[in-house]
């Protein structure tokens, strides 16, 4: 482990015994405790301010007002002038490409932030002011421009939703927001204030994009540069004007928010020259593993073919999996993709599922009739090879009695992949259907059926949005309140995590999180203190490490696991939820793959999580036979965990026929600074939510909660 020191600035004294609050750490009680009741949305006002502006938009507006680049509240009006197109494709206004002079000043101007943030000054505490900006925004009038703007440039159906998740959800993470500041206050977390790079997502940019990534973020005082979209970015960028007039307003510093209208050329540029400032993304995969090949900073959430597994196909079930493809025309991250089922057929298909499919005219009279899956009635659609047509409606699909390979997403395209499952009931079934989950990592599962199917599948794979339900009332794709409890996340298969971002991201958590560290004297005092009493019994594992920064870290590690393994917690919402932290996939193993020059030190920290918890069986650790630290390892005797001696060669050989019984192999690198223990847990362990759509299930609670899949701390052998 390489481990570079931090130019910190000085800090108030670290209190002899002070522990971080971990109220920012995913999966605490602390981070429980960050969840207040949500506040009561007027959905029914905003929805009908939101149909009074789409009647009297005005077109040409985002013609006369084009795109531009806005650097610290100056504008740059020099650049190629382009169309603006929407989700269909049509023109609806006018883009400012960055020119030369342009473009060399927005560099200029993220290299000063670099500079600034790089010096480590704690910035103005920001939070009153960018708040009181936060509640107006999304305050009924401006709500409805976000929502408006929204339905014409993306077409959405249902933005109205999304707003009441932001109001809610940016409860929860202002909370941990202050819990951040208040350990960085204290010395304990260093937040890194070199600029935020944020691309914007097009179906779900009011809330990830405006409030999660930019207000969340400069609220503690990170400043933002937002970088342009290819296509449906007029209503990113007005809600960007919307943003930088109110923080002009409330005396917000104009250096924190700025826009850079460039190409997807200069885009890279941005990216690449500036590596040191981490890309907050949401979208595909191909485009998450493009920019994290390029900045290694980069935080990506990804798609992933969503999945509903259903024991039969009722009226009921065929209703979920219809409204569940079609929802916003496919054009939102909990629309599904793959249905597993064990009897169907293509008529079932076409007269069961998709005849009740509805059409609407535009956005408009979605929002007017509160339609949410309706496919607009201009809509076209000619199968890729492979696929059946409907007869009627623009959707296409496909049944086999084999499990899908590379699934596409098909975006803003209903495409439904059905799966005829033999029988459920049987073990080898079931044990390819969560290998393929494990594969292609939809964002949600969701099975319709008894409870112990839903848990064993559970069990078996890594989700973190997981639903039950019943042949009666069943369960969508997705269905998740982060206000709640129900966190939502989208990751790429564990195996290629590190491809396609720095950390997962979980909704909520604090953005700036994923881009702070420990203070190394915090972690240097932390090493002299014993760990947690539940694990006394590392004290041996810890004696045996020479630097004490990274002894602070593992103590770190401890206390964060020693509330983690409290779990799992109850969600706060009318749907019966349990998150918090849990063991790889029940029958898989994590492999650590040490090479001879590693050290003890550079090993522990992911050795101890699995050690110290029930996932310690799962570890194995398969090291160069020459490696020095094969002596230390046989010293130390860690009951429980194995340790292979094999070659490269030999491991390679070992990994290719054991592929399938391998969640993911580490190898001991922390790229950076000590991260946050709870952001560095969660790329060894899976972080997220199970829960029943049946209220009062006491099986579902019986039968999930007494899982051996959360994570518990392991007793001494």
């Amino acid at each position: 482990m390489m481990i570079r020191r931090l130019r910190i600035s000085p800090r108030p004294p670290i209190p002899r015994l002070f522990r971080p609050s971990r109220g920012y750490h995913w999966g605490t009680k602390a981070y429980f405790d960050c969840f207040p009741t949500p506040q009561h949305v007027d959905t029914t006002a905003i929805r009908q301010a939101t149909i009074n502006y789409l009647r009297k938009f005005d077109a040409s507006l985002w013609t006369s007002d084009p795109i531009q680049t806005s650097i610290a509240g100056v504008k740059a009006t020099g650049g190629k002038l382009v169309d603006t197109i929407d989700a269909n494709g049509a023109v609806n206004g006018k883009q400012y490409i960055a020119d030369e002079a342009t473009f060399k000043s927005i560099l200029n101007h993220i290299q000063n932030l670099v500079d600034e943030g790089q010096q480590g000054k704690q910035s103005e505490d920001l939070r009153t002011a960018v708040r009181r900006v936060e509640a107006e925004i999304l305050d009924v009038a401006h709500a409805a421009e976000l929502v408006g703007n929204q339905a014409i440039d993306f077409r959405k159906q249902d933005g109205i939703t999304e707003i009441e998740e932001s109001v809610q959800a940016n409860a929860v993470e202002r909370n941990l927001n202050d819990s951040l500041l208040a350990d960085e206050a204290v010395g304990s977390v260093v937040i890194h204030r070199v600029p935020a790079l944020v691309t914007c997502v097009s179906n779900f940019s009011n809330f990830l994009d405006l409030c999660r990534k930019v207000i969340r973020n400069i609220e503690v005082g990170v400043p933002v540069v937002v970088l342009a979209r290819s296509n449906t970015q007029q209503h990113c960028y007005r809600w960007f004007q919307k943003l930088d007039m109110l923080l002009d307003q409330a005396s917000v510093p104009r250096k924190m928010l700025s826009f850079a209208s460039v190409d997807v050329v200069q885009t890279r540029e941005i990216m690449t020259k500036f590596a040191m400032c981490p890309v907050y993304f949401t979208g595909s995969r191909e485009v998450a593993r493009a920019i994290k090949a390029i900045n290694p900073k980069a935080i990506c959430s990804t798609g992933g073919p969503n999945t509903i597994v259903a024991t039969s196909l009722t009226p009921e079930v065929a209703r979920a999996v219809r409204d569940s493809a079609c929802i916003e025309n496919s054009g939102q991250c909990t629309a599904l993709r793959h249905l597993v089922v064990p009897e169907c057929t293509q008529n079932d298909v076409e007269e069961k599922i998709f005849t009740g499919v509805t059409t609407v005219k535009d956005p408009l009279q979605s929002l007017e009739e509160g339609a949410f899956a309706a496919i607009f009635d201009t809509t076209k659609l000619n199968p890729k090879p492979g696929y059946d047509k409907h007869p009627v409606h623009p959707v296409a699909y496909r049944v086999s009695e084999t499990l899908p390979v590379n699934i596409q997403e098909n975006w803003r395209e209903v495409y439904l992949d059905v799966t005829k499952a033999s029988s459920l009931e049987s073990s080898l079934t079931l044990d390819s259907i969560c290998q393929w989950v494990r594969e292609e990592q939809p964002i949600s599962v969701s099975v319709n059926g008894p409870v112990d199917l839903g848990c064993t599948i559970w069990e078996k794979t890594g989700q973190v949005v997981f639903t039950t339900g019943s042949l009666e009332q069943p369960a969508m794709s997705v269905q998740a309140r982060p206000q709640d409890g129900e966190c939502f996340g989208e990751l790429p298969p564990r195996s290629q995590l590190k491809e396609h971002t720095r950390f997962p991201v979980l909704i909520p958590s604090p953005t700036a999180g994923y881009n702070s560290s420990y203070n190394p004297m915090h972690l240097e005092k932390t090493s002299s203190t014993p760990p947690p009493a539940p694990f006394d019994y590392c004290s041996k594992a810890l004696g045996a490490l020479k630097d004490p920064v990274v002894k602070g870290f593992c103590i770190e590690i401890l206390r964060f696991l020693e509330e983690a393994t409290q779990g799992p917690w109850e969600g706060k919402g009318d749907r019966t939820c349990l998150f918090g932290v849990q063991r790889p996939p029940l029958g898989q193993k994590v492999i650590l793959r040490v090479s001879k020059e590693a050290s003890l030190d550079d090993m522990m920290p992911f050795i101890l999580p699995f050690y110290a918890t029930n996932a310690r069986s799962q570890l194995e650790i398969s090291v160069e036979p020459s490696a020095a630290v094969l002596k230390k390892l046989d010293e130390l005797n860690l009951v429980g965990i194995t340790v292979l001696h094999e070659e490269a060669g030999e491991f390679q050989m070992r990994k290719s026929k054991e592929g399938q019984s391998i969640y993911h192999v580490m190898t001991p690198d922390i790229e950076t600074e000590f991260p946050l223990v709870g952001h560095f847990l969660s790329t060894l362990f899976v972080f997220g939510h199970c829960k029943t759509v049946l209220p009062g299930h006491t099986p579902f609670v019986a039968s999930f909660s007494n899982s051996p899949k959360w994570i518990k701390a392991a007793k001494a052998v």
